[in-house]
């Protein structure tokens, strides 16, 4: 297994927690120092909630973004058990219903809330398509506004490292436990746990699009080795040349 320090947090990292160019490097940064560093070459910040000033390994990546609005992992921690705490086996307690079929976090009232770690946007677009058309949707009107939806949001989720990397909650064990749907990565049950709400909105659609990617591309070995089986008889079938 190939490791290598990290030049600023001085953690051991495997290969994969270190961008291509960075592994490169005598002293590299792995991923989450390096993408750090990217938004802010700041060290400390003041966590919005505590109001102490932390160096920026107590941050996520999406945290420190935020600039003077960033949450340290210590306050990330104490929300996430309070919602998990209350998830049971839903969302239910967490989530509330507006008249018009859509859906905000029972906390703090928004359709997207980074603090309780829920996104109902995708739901939310589906309840309105319902309302204006007056009917449930088809399974294709479902999958056409699901792909609009990912395309619009421009996400890329790297699928060689944990999808809660840089997370209080993850505990970066290295461990690569995929989806059925292929499309995230966990290293931790609690990971999987945590990030559920969010990945349920499109782990079907994402899973039912693995399993046609799989029969289109069985269907068109079929057909070529069909073809090829064709070719091996024509060519066998073939009058000899009296010449």
């Amino acid at each position: 297994m190939q490791t290598k320090s990290c030049a600023q947090c001085n953690q051991e990292c495997e290969k994969d927690q270190f961008p291509k160019k960075q592994w490169k490097r005598e002293k590299p940064l792995c991923r989450l120092c390096f993408e750090l560093t990217n938004i802010s070459k700041e060290q400390t910040r003041q966590c919005k909630e505590c109001k102490v000033v932390l160096p920026r390994n107590q941050y996520n990546v999406d945290q420190w973004a935020k600039g003077d609005k960033a949450l340290c992992h210590g306050c990330r921690e104490l929300v996430g058990q309070q919602i998990l705490a209350s998830f049971g086996s839903s969302t239910e307690s967490n989530m509330k219903q507006l008249p018009d079929g859509t859906c905000v976090c029972s906390r703090h009232y928004k359709e997207l809330c980074d603090e309780c770690m829920m996104d109902f946007t995708l739901p939310n677009q589906f309840a309105r398509m319902r309302t204006s058309v007056g009917r449930d949707l088809t399974k294709d009107e479902y999958e056409e506004q699901t792909k609009v939806y990912m395309e619009d949001s421009n996400i890329h989720i790297n699928r060689k490292i944990c999808i809660m990397d840089g997370q209080a909650i993850c505990p970066r064990s290295g461990r690569k436990l995929r989806c059925p749907c292929n499309e995230v990565t966990y290293c931790s049950k609690d990971c999987q746990v945590y990030h559920w709400t969010i990945h349920k909105m499109t782990c079907k659609v994402q899973l039912e699009k693995a399993k046609k990617k799989k029969d289109k591309a069985a269907a068109k070995a079929l057909v070529a080795q069909a073809q090829a089986q064709a070719a091996a008889l024509s060519a066998s079938a073939q009058p000899l040349n009296p010449n």
